[in-house]
């Protein structure tokens, strides 16, 4: 089975302690990580499944008398010599990453889109840009500031999130003179 980004998340955060979705996501709210990789709360729902159906996590159902009956979800053995074999996985360390947006720099002149409309995309790429580096911002800043201590690489990952955000909305400003 290939792991994807949210697959890893879950099993990072179930390593911890068993935990239904919503205790799950409201962790991963708790500590901004859709600040520095993507998920969703479908794609929690996707990746159990299949982490259940691969051996990964098992699932427990807990009645209470209140309260309809929670899944509660926990990792299997294989999963953890899984994890532990996350430090090594040349596969993350060295992918090479690229960019939705590039598909139309690369291919304006053969989709005939004019310089002044590039233009205009690339000026509206900025402004999301600087939108989401607010954002993440404001999200490092809730996290360096909380209540729960911030490890050393989730700090990693926010400032690299954010140099990249930086180093983008740079990179299409100098550019943009040559779209008129």
């Amino acid at each position: 089975m290939k792991l994807n980004p949210t697959d890893y998340i879950i099993m990072a955060y179930l390593k911890s302690a068993p935990m239904h979705v919503y205790k799950l996501s409201e962790k991963l709210k708790e500590d901004k990580v859709d600040s520095w990789i993507q998920y969703s709360i479908p794609h929690i729902y996707y990746s159990l499944r299949r982490l259940k159906e691969n051996g990964l996590v098992s699932v427990e159902i807990k009645s209470a008398k209140s309260k309809p009956a929670q899944k509660i979800y926990s990792l299997t053995d294989n999963a953890l010599k899984l994890l532990d074999g996350l430090k090594e996985d040349d596969e993350l360390i060295s992918s090479e990453q690229f960019f939705p947006f590039d598909l139309i720099i690369g291919l304006a002149q053969r989709l005939e889109i004019p310089g002044k409309q590039l233009r205009k995309m690339i000026e509206s790429r900025i402004d999301f840009l600087k939108s989401r580096l607010e954002g993440v911002q404001r999200d490092f800043r809730t996290r360096e500031t909380g209540s729960q201590n911030m490890s050393g690489g989730e700090r990693l990952a926010f400032q690299h999130r954010i140099r990249f955000l930086k180093g983008e909305i740079d990179f299409y400003r100098k550019n943009l003179k040559e779209f008129k």
